[in-house]
Protein backbone atom coordinates (compact mmCIF):
# COMPACT_ATOMS: atom_id res chain seq x y z
CA UNK A 1 0.00 0.00 0.00
CA UNK A 2 1.32 3.22 -0.80
CA UNK A 3 1.63 5.10 2.70
CA UNK A 4 2.45 8.77 1.66
CA UNK A 5 -1.03 8.50 -0.61
CA UNK A 6 -3.26 6.87 2.58
CA UNK A 7 -1.67 9.69 4.50
CA UNK A 8 -2.50 12.14 2.25
CA UNK A 9 -6.05 11.04 2.52
CA UNK A 10 -6.32 11.18 6.11
CA UNK A 11 -5.49 14.55 6.05
CA UNK A 12 -2.53 15.26 6.07
CA UNK A 13 -0.50 17.89 3.83
CA UNK A 14 2.32 16.88 1.66
CA UNK A 15 4.84 18.54 3.62
CA UNK A 16 3.34 17.16 6.91
CA UNK A 17 3.67 13.65 5.34
CA UNK A 18 7.09 14.33 5.06
CA UNK A 19 7.84 15.86 8.02
CA UNK A 20 5.24 13.05 9.65
CA UNK A 21 7.47 9.96 8.40
CA UNK A 22 11.20 11.42 8.97
CA UNK A 23 10.20 11.49 12.90
CA UNK A 24 8.60 8.00 12.47
CA UNK A 25 11.72 6.85 11.27
CA UNK A 26 14.29 8.60 13.48
CA UNK A 27 13.73 8.79 17.13
CA UNK A 28 14.55 12.01 18.70
CA UNK A 29 14.38 14.17 15.85
CA UNK A 30 15.84 17.73 15.81
CA UNK A 31 14.22 20.39 13.43
CA UNK A 32 17.70 20.75 11.43
CA UNK A 33 17.54 16.57 10.66
CA UNK A 34 14.46 17.02 9.29
CA UNK A 35 14.97 19.64 7.29
CA UNK A 36 17.76 17.59 5.93
CA UNK A 37 15.86 14.41 5.61
CA UNK A 38 12.81 16.47 3.84
CA UNK A 39 14.99 19.08 1.68
CA UNK A 40 12.14 21.39 2.61
CA UNK A 41 12.40 24.92 3.75
CA UNK A 42 13.30 25.54 7.07
CA UNK A 43 9.71 27.44 7.68
CA UNK A 44 7.54 24.98 5.53
CA UNK A 45 9.04 22.14 8.63
CA UNK A 46 8.09 23.84 11.28
CA UNK A 47 4.84 25.40 10.19
CA UNK A 48 4.47 21.33 9.83
CA UNK A 49 5.92 20.90 13.49
CA UNK A 50 2.71 23.19 14.89
CA UNK A 51 0.37 21.04 12.34
CA UNK A 52 1.06 17.67 13.41
CA UNK A 53 1.25 18.40 17.13
CA UNK A 54 -2.25 20.00 16.77
CA UNK A 55 -3.50 16.82 15.25
CA UNK A 56 -1.88 14.26 17.56
CA UNK A 57 0.73 12.53 15.59
CA UNK A 58 3.21 14.03 17.38
CA UNK A 59 5.33 15.46 20.21
CA UNK A 60 8.41 17.57 21.53
CA UNK A 61 10.36 17.20 24.78
CA UNK A 62 12.09 20.82 25.24
CA UNK A 63 15.83 19.71 25.81
CA UNK A 64 18.55 22.23 26.21
CA UNK A 65 16.35 25.23 24.71
CA UNK A 66 15.72 22.61 21.47
CA UNK A 67 12.62 21.11 20.36
CA UNK A 68 13.51 17.29 20.25
CA UNK A 69 10.54 15.62 18.11
CA UNK A 70 8.81 11.65 18.58
CA UNK A 71 6.19 10.54 16.27
CA UNK A 72 3.11 9.36 18.45
CA UNK A 73 1.98 5.54 17.97
CA UNK A 74 0.90 5.36 14.20
CA UNK A 75 -2.53 4.17 15.65
CA UNK A 76 -3.03 7.77 16.67
CA UNK A 77 -4.13 8.59 13.18
CA UNK A 78 -7.35 5.90 13.98
CA UNK A 79 -8.20 8.89 16.35
CA UNK A 80 -8.27 11.71 14.15
CA UNK A 81 -10.37 11.00 11.02
CA UNK A 82 -12.49 7.67 12.06
CA UNK A 83 -14.20 7.20 8.73
CA UNK A 84 -11.13 6.68 7.38
CA UNK A 85 -10.64 3.72 9.52
CA UNK A 86 -10.03 0.75 7.38
CA UNK A 87 -7.42 2.77 5.38
CA UNK A 88 -5.49 3.76 8.49
CA UNK A 89 -6.18 0.25 9.73
CA UNK A 90 -4.29 -1.73 6.99
CA UNK A 91 -1.39 0.60 6.81
CA UNK A 92 -0.35 0.43 10.80
CA UNK A 93 1.90 -2.65 10.16
CA UNK A 94 3.95 -0.98 7.82
CA UNK A 95 4.43 2.01 9.33
CA UNK A 96 4.98 0.28 12.69
CA UNK A 97 7.73 -1.31 10.72
CA UNK A 98 9.56 1.82 9.98
CA UNK A 99 9.17 2.96 13.63
CA UNK A 100 12.78 3.40 15.57
CA UNK A 101 13.00 0.91 18.63
CA UNK A 102 15.16 1.99 21.36
CA UNK A 103 15.40 1.14 25.14
CA UNK A 104 13.29 3.06 27.43
CA UNK A 105 14.56 6.06 29.35
CA UNK A 106 14.15 6.30 33.16
CA UNK A 107 12.92 9.36 32.76
CA UNK A 108 10.80 10.64 29.76
CA UNK A 109 9.09 14.63 29.08
CA UNK A 110 6.69 14.90 26.36
CA UNK A 111 4.55 18.23 25.57
CA UNK A 112 1.08 18.13 24.42
CA UNK A 113 -1.01 20.71 23.20
CA UNK A 114 -4.51 21.43 21.61
CA UNK A 115 -7.70 19.34 21.78
CA UNK A 116 -6.03 16.05 19.54
CA UNK A 117 -2.96 16.54 21.70
CA UNK A 118 -5.11 16.02 24.89
CA UNK A 119 -6.51 12.98 23.23
CA UNK A 120 -3.27 11.54 22.25
CA UNK A 121 -1.62 12.38 25.46
CA UNK A 122 -4.51 10.60 27.41
CA UNK A 123 -4.04 7.55 25.38
CA UNK A 124 -0.32 7.29 25.64
CA UNK A 125 -1.11 7.82 29.07
CA UNK A 126 -2.20 3.72 29.33
CA UNK A 127 -1.64 2.62 25.49
CA UNK A 128 0.17 -0.77 26.91
CA UNK A 129 -2.42 -0.77 29.97
CA UNK A 130 -4.07 -4.47 30.40
CA UNK A 131 -7.63 -5.41 31.89
CA UNK A 132 -7.98 -4.48 35.03
CA UNK A 133 -5.26 -2.13 36.05
CA UNK A 134 -6.29 1.18 37.94
CA UNK A 135 -6.06 4.40 36.08
CA UNK A 136 -6.57 6.86 39.22
CA UNK A 137 -6.61 11.06 38.70
CA UNK A 138 -7.45 14.04 40.10
CA UNK A 139 -10.82 15.75 38.76
CA UNK A 140 -10.43 19.14 36.63
CA UNK A 141 -11.05 22.02 39.37
CA UNK A 142 -14.85 23.32 39.00
CA UNK A 143 -15.05 26.15 36.91
CA UNK A 144 -12.98 24.39 34.26
CA UNK A 145 -15.67 21.99 33.80
CA UNK A 146 -17.62 23.66 30.65
CA UNK A 147 -19.49 21.17 27.46
CA UNK A 148 -16.70 20.66 25.97
CA UNK A 149 -14.47 19.58 28.45
CA UNK A 150 -16.79 16.88 29.73
CA UNK A 151 -17.45 16.06 26.16
CA UNK A 152 -14.20 15.12 26.08
CA UNK A 153 -13.82 13.18 29.40
CA UNK A 154 -17.16 11.18 28.33
CA UNK A 155 -15.43 10.23 25.23
CA UNK A 156 -11.99 8.93 27.12
CA UNK A 157 -14.26 7.20 29.69
CA UNK A 158 -15.92 5.12 26.53
CA UNK A 159 -12.24 4.45 25.24
CA UNK A 160 -10.99 2.81 28.89
CA UNK A 161 -14.10 0.51 29.03
CA UNK A 162 -12.77 -0.80 25.64
CA UNK A 163 -9.18 -1.31 27.36
CA UNK A 164 -11.33 -3.27 30.50
CA UNK A 165 -9.42 -0.21 32.57
CA UNK A 166 -10.65 0.05 36.31
CA UNK A 167 -10.88 3.92 36.57
CA UNK A 168 -10.63 5.53 39.78
CA UNK A 169 -10.95 9.50 40.39
CA UNK A 170 -10.94 12.14 43.06
CA UNK A 171 -12.55 15.58 42.98
CA UNK A 172 -13.16 18.40 44.90
CA UNK A 173 -16.58 18.42 46.77
CA UNK A 174 -17.97 21.38 44.53
CA UNK A 175 -17.27 19.78 41.60
CA UNK A 176 -20.51 17.68 42.64
CA UNK A 177 -23.21 18.52 40.66
CA UNK A 178 -21.14 18.36 37.41
CA UNK A 179 -19.98 14.96 37.89
CA UNK A 180 -22.06 13.00 40.45
CA UNK A 181 -22.83 10.13 38.07
CA UNK A 182 -19.49 8.91 37.02
CA UNK A 183 -18.50 5.89 38.41
CA UNK A 184 -15.82 5.12 40.32
CA UNK A 185 -15.43 8.71 41.93
CA UNK A 186 -15.16 10.08 44.97
CA UNK A 187 -14.86 13.73 46.51
CA UNK A 188 -12.88 15.82 49.14
CA UNK A 189 -13.15 19.22 50.85
CA UNK A 190 -9.33 19.13 51.03
CA UNK A 191 -7.11 20.93 48.44
CA UNK A 192 -6.30 18.44 45.69
CA UNK A 193 -3.88 19.05 42.02
CA UNK A 194 -6.04 20.05 39.55
CA UNK A 195 -6.66 17.65 36.18
CA UNK A 196 -3.88 14.94 36.85
CA UNK A 197 -3.48 11.79 35.66
CA UNK A 198 -1.57 8.64 37.16
CA UNK A 199 -1.22 5.05 35.68
CA UNK A 200 1.73 2.84 36.24
CA UNK A 201 5.09 4.83 35.98
CA UNK A 202 3.75 7.90 34.48
CA UNK A 203 2.10 11.49 35.16
CA UNK A 204 -0.20 13.13 32.85
CA UNK A 205 -0.56 17.06 33.96
CA UNK A 206 -3.58 18.55 32.14
CA UNK A 207 -3.69 22.41 31.78
CA UNK A 208 -7.33 23.77 30.66
CA UNK A 209 -7.31 27.22 30.48
CA UNK A 210 -6.90 28.98 26.90
CA UNK A 211 -5.53 25.88 25.05
CA UNK A 212 -5.15 22.00 26.52
CA UNK A 213 -1.32 22.06 27.08
CA UNK A 214 -0.57 18.76 28.51
CA UNK A 215 3.41 17.18 29.96
CA UNK A 216 3.24 13.32 30.18
CA UNK A 217 6.34 12.51 32.59
CA UNK A 218 7.25 8.85 32.59
CA UNK A 219 9.60 8.18 35.83
CA UNK A 220 9.10 5.38 38.18
CA UNK A 221 10.50 7.55 41.43
CA UNK A 222 7.71 10.99 40.86
CA UNK A 223 4.51 8.24 39.69
CA UNK A 224 5.43 6.37 43.01
CA UNK A 225 5.28 9.93 44.98
CA UNK A 226 1.72 10.33 43.29
CA UNK A 227 0.84 6.83 43.78
CA UNK A 228 0.80 7.23 47.38
CA UNK A 229 -0.95 10.57 47.72
CA UNK A 230 -3.36 9.50 45.46
CA UNK A 231 -3.89 6.50 47.62
CA UNK A 232 -3.78 8.83 51.17
CA UNK A 233 -6.73 11.51 49.77
CA UNK A 234 -8.32 8.06 48.42
CA UNK A 235 -8.62 6.61 51.41
CA UNK A 236 -10.26 10.35 53.31
CA UNK A 237 -12.84 10.75 50.30
CA UNK A 238 -16.30 9.95 50.32
CA UNK A 239 -18.97 9.31 47.76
Amino acid sequence: MEIKKVLLDVGMSKSEVEVYLAILKNKDSRANYVIKATQLQSSVVHSAFNSLIQKGFISYTPKNKVKIYNALSPKSILNYVDSKKKSVEAMIPELESLRSKSSKEQIKVEIFEGEKGMMSASLKLFEDAEKGEVHKYFGVSPELLNKEVILFFDILERKRKEVGLVVRGIANIEAKKKLGNYKGLKYTKQTIPPAMSIFKDRVLFILLKEKPFLILIEAGELALQYHRMWDEIWKKSFK
